[in-house]
């Protein structure tokens, strides 16, 4: 009788486990991509505006282009 009712427990406690360890998991992840992404804007704005000139025109088709 004692024997199920052990092995059900584990099998929940071990669930709970693994879906506690994937979140976690997945907030490093997700903050990991959000300096990525973080990084690389400050990239593309630095070599924009390293750019000599950039005129008005340019800047929008940046713009519509997705690039700034």
């Amino acid at each position: 009788m004692r024997k199920p009712i052990v092995l059900i427990a584990a099998l929940l406690a071990s669930w709970a486990f693994a879906y506690w360890l994937g979140t976690t998991k997945a907030e490093i992840k997700y903050i990991t991509k959000e300096k990525e992404v973080i990084k690389y804007e400050k990239t593309c704005a630095t070599d924009i505006l390293a750019k000599p000139n950039l005129a008005d025109d340019a800047i929008v088709q940046l713009l519509d282009a997705g690039k700034l």
